[in-house]
């Protein structure tokens, strides 16, 4: 017995060496700038450790990102400088973690077999690969959640106070990375409770347990809800499903999702709530219905559902429909629920909920699934050792030799390992492209070097030049040309700058691309060419003052 764990702890050794090794290639390899959400999170980090305070890109409070991985960030950057480089340092650190965890809650509910399959598969899928050297907080989120769910087996299993304690802090870490660490802590305690009226506990013991685990929850999340409810004058556990909601009703109002998030008002009201600097603002002044959350799903949700469940099962990034068939094998083929009935369903009701999740929203984006993949993988994985044991089953009948048998089912696992990262790899690099737009980077730079003054405000689409340019952000609006040129006048900001991918996020942006904007304040400063065509146009903004915007009118 002692030899297996041994081999065991070796084998995830190399598996972790590996997942590294190939974590740094791709940092290496497809690297060259920082992603347009890692921007904001590179930015609230870089004002909390400098003492600003949890301020982003837009220059005012955010109340939309947790602060778990910001604050990492600003961490980490005492040690090496850069927020960028630190925020891709805390999400390999967690990517490894992630590794670890498949591996531990496979081997819980599956054996070393399939836990070592598990954690081959984290460690080399494409996307899991990708996201661990992106300023992205998917893969530190994804690591607490698994690790908080195989804490949740092992309580299970091996009830105890000491237990009950760390699950409870793991989901309040979690819920400090991703809100719904604490429906996470729900479902948790939930099964825990039906784990205990299974093995007959005594009920005040199980009652303990559970308040223990909410308890530590709780108050591993106190600070962030404190700092939510003072700021906003309501109880909030989490501001992000405020400002969706918003998003949300406008777009079931007919507006397209630009519209929708930036939009300009014909009075020059600040309609889209991105174009509101200071967060807390928007949350005390645009109430809305406690459960309006829900509408999306409530109006039409037989094509809500459908939708979805396309969406997740023709996900290329994420290896679907290869891993789905996985997954159902998995699901199927081995009896887990002989032995392992509760936590399976822990398991599984994690998944679900990540899936349903995504019936809260009027949009989708393909990376609001990636939270789905590490929860479908140590199900593919028990389907890739059945097959690969019906495989070997089969060629007793055709080759002798047990080494010959075990050859051929390690062939067959490896094979469909290797089939699932041609699958997911080419999707994985186009949806984490933001990571190679390097023009951004250089148009960034160029206004840092070309102004004089710390701090310049830009006026673009995206975060990546204003980060770069150590700049605050001001949303382009969604409006008639005429009306964003007043906006213009009314913000003075000291560039402009329009990409050319961002055709569709105003009317007036492609004109601007051919002939210029039209304004006396606008003049050309610089443009920047990527590398595939891309084209960074940007404009000093010479309207220094109101008397000179006034004239310039």
């Amino acid at each position: 017995m002692q030899r297996a764990n041994d081999n065991s702890q070796w084998q995830l050794g190399l598996v972790l060496l590996v997942a590294f090794i190939t974590r740094i290639a791709w940092w290496i390899g497809h690297v060259t700038a920082i992603e347009n959400e890692g921007a904001e999170y590179a930015r609230l980090a870089m004002n909390l450790r400098d003492g600003v305070g949890y301020v982003g890109m837009l220059g005012g409070e955010q109340v939309l990102f947790p602060p778990l991985y910001p604050k990492l960030i600003a961490l980490f950057s005492l040690f090496v400088g850069d927020p960028e480089t630190a925020g891709r340092l805390v999400s390999l650190v967690a990517g490894l973690a992630l590794v670890f965890a498949i591996y531990r809650i496979a081997r819980e509910i599956f054996g070393n077999s399939v836990a070592l399959i598990g954690a081959i598969l984290a460690a080399l899928h494409p996307l899991l690969v990708g996201l661990s050297v992106t300023v992205y907080s998917e893969s530190l989120s994804a690591a607490l959640i698994s690790l908080g769910l195989y804490a949740t087996i092992r309580m299970i299993r091996q009830p105890s106070f000491g237990r009950s304690t760390v699950v409870g802090l793991l989901f309040g870490v979690a819920y400090l990375a991703r809100p719904e660490g604490l429906v996470f802590a729900t479902i948790a305690a939930a099964f825990v409770a039906i784990a205990a009226i299974r093995q007959r506990q005594p009920a005040q013991i199980a009652v303990r347990h559970i308040v223990t685990l909410l308890l530590a929850t709780a108050i591993m999340g106190s600070p962030y809800v404190t700092f939510l409810s003072v700021g906003s004058g309501t109880l909030l556990f989490e501001g992000k499903t405020q400002v969706n909601a918003v998003v949300n009703d406008r777009l079931r109002a007919g507006m397209s999702y630009p519209e929708a998030a930036r939009g300009l008002g014909p009075n020059m009201e600040l309609d889209g709530p991105y174009l509101v600097a200071d967060q807390f603002e928007l949350l005390q002044h645009r109430r809305t219905d406690p459960l309006e959350f829900l509408s999306p799903i409530m109006s039409n949700p037989y094509a809500k559902v459908r939708s979805l469940v396309y969406d997740v099962a023709t996900s290329r990034p994420l290896g679907l429909p290869f891993v789905g068939l996985l997954f159902a094998i998995g699901l199927t083929a081995l009896r887990w629920w002989r032995t392992s009935l509760v936590e399976g369903g822990l398991c599984l009701a994690f998944l679900g909920l990540q899936i349903s999740t995504l019936l809260l929203l009027e949009f989708r984006f393909e990376r609001y699934l990636f939270p789905i993949l590490p929860l479908l993988l140590p199900w593919a994985a028990a389907g890739i050792e059945r097959l690969s044991y019906v495989a070997s089953r089969l060629a007793q009948r055709f080759v002798s030799g047990a080494r010959a048998r075990h050859a051929i089912s390690i062939a067959i696992g490896v094979g469909l390992i290797v089939q699932l990262q041609l699958i997911a790899f080419p999707a994985t690099v186009v949806e984490l492209d933001e990571s190679r737009d390097v023009h951004l980077r250089h148009a960034g730079n160029w206004i840092k070097e070309n102004f004089d003054h710390p701090n310049p405000t830009i006026a673009t689409n995206g975060t990546v030049v204003p980060y770069y340019a150590h700049g605050t952000l001001h949303y382009l609006p969604f409006a008639p040309a005429p009306l964003a040129l007043r906006y213009l006048h009314t913000i003075r900001p000291n560039f402009v700058v329009v990409v050319s991918s961002d055709k569709r996020q105003a009317p007036y942006i492609a004109d601007w691309l051919q002939r210029g904007i039209p304004d006396r304040c606008a003049v050309p400063a610089t443009v920047v060419r990527g590398p595939d065509g891309e084209v960074v146009n940007v404009w000093r903004w010479s309207c220094a003052d109101a008397n000179t915007d006034a004239t310039a009118s």
